[in-house]
């Protein structure tokens, strides 16, 4: 019995790990500030390279960066690997990450980055105008539970690849008469009539 109760807490464990992951995303995607905070401790650490500081205030800063520079994101999670170690916990995770950009003017920080900067298709693309930006990567996490509960003490984003190419075909459905129903970024959104998000 005792290693049945061990093995539950474990699923249960490793549930509530991979829920941070997949609420990090939504909360990104969603533009939804609270939601991104939630899945971090109020002293976690993130470290993206362009970034390096308090997950907190790295919330605030995605937030307004993608509402200011997006027309919309996806961030898609992949394979996954967890270990659990009593109190702690440690985590890869792969994650693809769709961004439908205003123009390239948006990330040119990144784009001066050596690691990006000798591609000759930034240049191409460098016209002022909307394009996407596909970034595939890993995000290398340590959790703590604290009071039972999950989240993340720190990130730490592995950059793998990245490939820019034409604008989304949806760039400016939101602005037209369609009758498809449209992703919003914020709590106007369909899904957050469908259920209701933990803060």
């Amino acid at each position: 019995m005792a290693a049945a109760a061990g093995d539950l807490q474990e699923f249960y464990d490793r549930v509530a790990i991979a829920d941070l992951k997949v609420r990090y995303c939504r909360g990104v995607d969603r533009c939804d500030v609270e939601l991104l905070r939630s899945v971090y401790w109020e002293d976690a650490q993130a470290h993206y390279g362009i970034y390096d500081g308090g997950a907190l205030e790295f919330s605030e800063l995605t937030v307004r960066t993608v509402r200011e520079s997006c027309q919309a994101t996806m961030h898609l999670i992949a394979n996954e690997t967890i270990e659990l170690h009593g109190e702690q916990a440690t985590g890869e995770a792969y994650v693809v990450a769709y961004h439908s950009i205003k123009s390239l003017d948006c990330i040119g920080t990144l784009l001066n980055d050596p690691a990006v900067a000798a591609s000759e298709r930034g240049a191409l693309l460098a016209n002022g105008q909307p394009c996407s930006f596909v970034v595939g990567g890993r995000y290398l996490d340590r959790f703590t539970r604290r009071n039972g509960e999950w989240r993340i003490q720190e990130r730490r984003y592995v950059w793998d690849w990245c490939e820019m190419g034409p604008p989304n075909l949806m760039f400016h459905a939101r602005e037209s008469a369609t009758r498809l129903p449209i992703g919003r970024r914020d709590r106007s959104d369909a899904s957050y009539a469908l259920f209701s998000v933990k803060k």
